[in-house]
């Protein structure tokens, strides 16, 4: 059994011990639940040189609470993954053109504050923005030279850093190398969801990570750090956007 699938497994009896305890509660008659799947692009903010956006992904279950009126809360309970691409050389005496790609998985807890507009009877317009935190399960890294074929490194990320056996080098034809990152992300989110019919939504997210992923600077000279700082980018931090898609019981 991969990793990867571990912690998909994991995730999925968290879910159901979520599912447990809040059935067992004295609101379960009003909490409604749903199942969310999500699917865009992301980037991790603090790269060196040019970087380039990576699929990301999130799928999990969320409670929806009503509180007053409109609104509501929703707790989930989230399979998370993100990344990003540095661009630049790997090759010790063969040197050629290649991308560095960073995958890191995390198991979310996002907390959603949500106002729904009703548009019709079976349709309601909803907006919601709250916090999330992740704990770092998998991070893994890769190289793909243009030449073809595919480098796997060893490392998890949340343990141990990559120095990709000194080969590797920014666009900047600087040595490039990844430090142990930190496991607990946390940020927040905005959504726009349509629902439809009752029982389906359709809408798009972004989160934007507040927490430092890495506790020092990767920039490769004094120019892009001074820009990294500038704009709030001087540490790995992860930004996405994706599409959503639910299913409401």
């Amino acid at each position: 059994m991969s990793d990867r699938t571990r912690v998909i497994s994991f995730t999925c009896r968290l879910s159901i011990l979520l599912f447990v305890l809040l059935s067992s509660s004295g609101a379960s008659a009003r909490v409604g639940w749903a199942v969310e799947g999500n699917i865009g692009t992301g980037v991790l903010m603090g790269l060196p040189g040019h970087s380039a956006a990576a699929t990301s992904y999130r799928v999990g279950p969320s409670a929806i609470i009503p509180v007053k009126g409109w609104f509501s809360i929703r707790p989930g309970l989230m399979f998370s993954h993100k990344g990003g691409v540095v661009e630049g050389y790997y090759g010790a005496e063969q040197i050629s053109e290649a991308r560095m790609h960073i995958s890191l998985d995390f198991i979310e807890l996002p907390v959603m504050f949500a106002v729904r507009f009703p548009v019709s009877d079976r349709c309601g317009l909803t907006l919601k923005t709250g916090p999330y935190v992740g704990i770092g399960v998998r991070g893994k890294t890769k190289v793909r030279p243009d030449g073809g074929g595919t480098i796997s490194m060893p490392e998890n990320l949340f343990s141990e850093g990559c120095d990709y056996y000194g080969d590797a080098q920014t666009s900047n034809r600087k040595p490039f190398k990844l430090p142990k990152l930190n496991r607990w992300d946390a940020g927040l989110s905005w959504g726009i969801e349509l629902e439809i019919d009752r029982h389906y939504a359709v809408g798009g997210n972004i989160s934007w990570g507040i927490a430092r992923l890495s506790s020092e600077g990767l920039a490769d000279n004094l120019g892009e750090a001074i820009g990294q700082v500038i704009f709030g980018m001087d540490r790995i931090r992860p930004l996405t956007a994706m599409f959503s898609f639910s299913y409401i019981f």
